[in-house]
């Protein structure tokens, strides 16, 4: 069913230091704010993982926990939460928090609820006890990435086959370095970003400009420019790497990587339709029909892509004595998107992203990401979606197939013998 059409009116206002971006409308009874920080990344982009792991665990702002959560329990159960990520050569810190709309509650709320996610990202307690949380979390994210064997093989595969990518570039150290962690690293890190990034506040919702003041009261920023030249160029191999880690256990875990040349001129739509049809999770997928429908080798079989860092992967895991069947088929996939994309397989993956573009009226929450997308990494809007799709066509889609270049053939099992 389709929902009813969000009628939004957009406004920036620049504070200096950083941007309020304003998406007033009246569909939804919450409102959703986003603080977006966004620097050039690094090799240390794990400590400043580490310190909002640590400033969303102990804040100076609260004598305890306890009295956060009763606090939160207070603004009906309004609660901050932070995600990083890597886009390109950049590094993406959101901060958000989602809350009822003061006119359902009372005027005062509004300033509560802004003040609570400010006194937490601004009053950091970095003490020891605060950096064993910090630990503590870092080894639990560590051990369920390592006893994950598809996750293990993935991060593998990334670190072998393009170690100078941004990807490679992870969050979730290893023990020693978890180990040597730090507060003078926590403290690095926090300060870090609060003094190299830019800074975008998205609040989405039945919101006025009374908002803008009630943030500048809260909000210490720097005022910094990042590149508008996000994109990593990878280097392209000129052999392809094959590693193969033996580890006792009769599944093998499949990891191919290939460069997408030219990441930065493909278009956006085209990559994604091209993804649909390779990889999505449905059973019309050419890695599913070929590896799973028609040779009942997996049970999974999956593409994703990275526009920004240039790379596509697949992964699948298969009998130990099916491996090399497995990476014939998965070979067959990608070539049959050159010249063997159908009518039905074209429209089964624009009807996706037709779906995708109504949803995203449905929540507050999806149409501050969709204006975050399109505002900051030049993301095509809905409507301009929607009219791209009525002209694209196999042709358009098969090209895709010449932007690709394999890298890394990673392989993790098929028993125990020490050989590589």
């Amino acid at each position: 069913m389709k929902g009813k059409r969000v009628n939004m009116e957009s406004k920036i206002i620049d504070k200096g230091s950083y941007k309020v971006h304003l998406i007033k409308n009246d569909k939804f009874k919450d409102i959703q704010m986003y603080i977006v920080m966004r620097m050039e990344c690094s090799n240390d982009d794990y400590k400043v993982f580490a310190a909002f792991l640590g400033d969303f665990a102990s804040s100076k702002y609260f004598n305890s926990n306890i009295e956060r959560y009763r606090k939160e329990e207070e603004l009906y159960d309004t609660k901050p939460s932070f995600n990083i990520s890597h886009v390109g050569k950049l590094l993406e810190l959101r901060i958000g928090m989602n809350f009822l709309n003061p006119k359902y509650v009372n005027e005062e709320f509004l300033n509560k609820a802004i003040e609570h996610l400010f006194m937490i990202i601004n009053n950091p307690n970095y003490d020891d006890k605060c950096l064993e949380i910090v630990k503590g979390k870092l080894r639990n994210i560590r051990e369920n990435i390592d006893t994950s064997l598809s996750s293990k093989s993935i991060e593998n595969a990334i670190n072998l086959g393009i170690p100078d990518s941004p990807l490679a570039k992870s969050f979730f150290c290893k023990e020693d370095v978890i180990n040597n962690l730090s507060i003078s690293d926590l403290n690095e890190g926090y300060n870090r970003i609060f003094k190299n990034a830019n800074v975008h506040i998205y609040v989405a919702g039945d919101v006025d400009e009374k908002i803008v003041n009630i943030i500048d009261n809260n909000a210490k920023f720097n005022k910094n420019k990042v590149s508008d030249n996000f994109y990593h160029i990878e280097d392209v191999r000129k052999n392809v790497l094959k590693h193969h880690d033996f580890y006792d256990s009769n599944q093998s875990h499949i990891v191919v990587i290939y460069n997408i040349l030219n990441n930065d001129k493909v278009n956006n739509i085209d990559l994604q339709i091209f993804d649909y049809i390779l990889g999505d999770l449905s059973l019309s997928s050419k890695l599913i029909v070929n590896l799973r429908v028609k040779n009942s080798l997996c049970y999974n079989a999956n593409s994703s892509y990275s526009k920004y860092s240039g790379i596509l992967k697949i992964y699948t895991s298969v009998d130990n004595n099916n491996v090399d069947r497995a990476l014939e088929l998965i070979n067959l996939s990608v070539e049959e998107m050159k010249n063997k994309i159908t009518e039905e397989e074209l429209l089964t993956a624009k009807n996706n992203i037709i779906s995708e573009c109504e949803d995203i009226d449905n929540n507050n929450a999806s149409v501050l990401f969709n204006k975050i997308n399109v505002d900051l990494y030049g993301y095509e809007d809905k409507d301009e979606v929607l009219s791209y799709l009525d002209k694209v066509s196999i042709n358009d889609i098969s090209k895709i197939f010449n932007n690709l270049k394999i890298n890394t053939i990673y392989i993790l099992g098929g028993g125990n013998n020490g050989k590589n």
